[in-house]
């Protein structure tokens, strides 16, 4: 307070001192008001305490979302979107779904800053690891780095491994963003069977879950921040596999649950980044939740019952918990038992998790849906002839700009209250 920078003197110093020191003294005081709390802000600061991100609401806010777009030829379109995730590019006639930013009940968010973050990684380099949900979180990345103007220069490194490092450069501030497809962040082994009888085919693999990655495991200490995410591929509904996976450690093979198999893997992505004292900055990018079920296959307003196509997956708005733990038990169970058993490998280790799995539960209408290629707005492929809405639908990825791009403002907040670490 300026009170407690004032000289207290008493009436009988006053009268020994003599105006001459009176003065002086005050002047000493005054230096020393300024000059001590300029001291005391240069030394290290505690870290800040994180409070519970995850617990909030979806409010619309179309003046601050979307920050870029994927149609061509505006100012904000981000060319690193694919195809795929390009809603709005591929004739998505709802486009209230990019214009919802999260907001924690708690405390407040750090929306990402391009200038922050160029500031926190000049100089380096971030590698995203996991299936294709870290794809996702790749490109919403990408778009809202480039948001502010910076030129970035695509490239691919071959690796030893069946999959490419594929990632941008900006030179701008000499940071590269890459991202490496490794659905298990474990070592694994493709394993295809063809049936004797009926001449079909399919594929499983073969998961090492004591062992990480060899690609992985040679390159980490390369990046200054690594991201992991696995999830969807533990499950054994994965589109195209027809063949289970089977689990092995110590070169013998388990009798082990997804989850439990799933549970293991992690525990050795802890104990490696342990083993290697890897002096980045790891992060674990929680579970994200499908819209699988009643959303799929009868779409409809909340509260509707159903039966009109109304958004992606059964929406066009966020929802409520209520209504999506009714709507879609089944996939948010699985996806709420997966996140919990995550939070619970990396609590107490230096991988900062990131809780993204009730975030994105709230959001069925921000699927690709059928939007996942190019769809005319009339005729056999109107919203109103979506017939075919469940053999065609992806309620698994999102749209972008969408849903990742909070996953990216999680990740940024984590990032700016531990900015020494960077």
């Amino acid at each position: 307070m300026a009170t407690s920078c004032q000289p207290r003197l008493r009436s009988s110093h006053r009268l020994s001192f003599g105006p001459s020191l009176l003065i002086l003294s005050r002047v000493v005081a005054a230096l020393l008001c300024v000059l001590v709390p300029a001291v005391t802000s240069l030394a290290p600061k505690p870290k800040q305490e994180l409070c519970d991100l995850s617990r909030g609401a979806w409010m619309r806010s179309p003046r601050r979302f979307p920050r870029y777009t994927t149609v061509a030829g505006r100012p904000s379109t981000c060319p690193f979107v694919r195809s795929s995730y390009a809603c709005e590019r591929n004739n998505r006639p709802d486009l209230r779904y990019r214009e919802y930013r999260w907001q924690p009940f708690d405390c407040p968010i750090s929306y990402f800053s391009p200038s922050g973050f160029r500031f926190l990684m000049r100089n380096r380099r971030m590698l995203l690891v996991g299936d294709s949900m870290m794809s996702n979180l790749f490109e919403a990345l990408l778009c809202s780095i480039s948001s502010a103007g910076y030129d970035g220069q695509p490239f691919k490194r071959k690796t030893k491994g069946e999959w490419s490092i594929k990632g941008v450069r900006f030179p701008a501030f000499s940071f590269s963003l890459e991202y490496y497809f490794s659905p298990y962040i474990v070592r694994a082994s493709r394993r295809s069977i063809r049936n004797g009888v009926t001449g079909k085919g399919g594929h499983g693999f073969d998961v090492y879950v004591d062992e990480m990655d060899p690609v992985l495991e040679h390159v980490m200490t390369n990046y200054s921040t690594v991201v992991f995410h696995s999830g969807v591929w533990w499950l054994q509904n994965v589109p195209r596999r027809t063949v289970p996976n089977l689990f092995f450690a110590g070169g013998t093979q388990r009798n082990l649950t997804n989850i439990a198999a799933h549970t293991w893997a992690l525990s050795t992505v802890r104990s490696f980044v342990k083993k290697i004292d890897y002096s980045g900055v790891p992060f674990f990018l929680s579970f994200s939740p499908k819209h699988a079920g009643a959303g799929e296959t009868q779409p409809g307003v909340e509260g509707s019952g159903g039966g009109a196509w109304v958004g992606a997956c059964g929406a066009h708005v966020p929802a409520s918990s209520t209504f999506v733990h009714s709507r879609y038990s089944d996939s948010l169970d699985t996806a709420e038992e997966y996140a919990a058993a995550q939070k619970s490998v990396f609590q107490g280790s230096p991988v900062r998790f990131l809780d993204v799995t009730g975030i994105s539960a709230l959001r069925p209408d921000a699927h690709l849906g059928v939007w996942w290629h190019s769809r005319d707005q009339s005729g056999p492929n109107s919203p109103q002839e979506q017939g075919e809405l469940p053999f065609s639908g992806d309620c698994t990825h999102w749209c972008l700009p969408g849903v990742p791009d909070m996953w990216v403002d999680v990740m940024y907040t984590h990032m700016i209250l531990e900015p020494s670490l960077f």
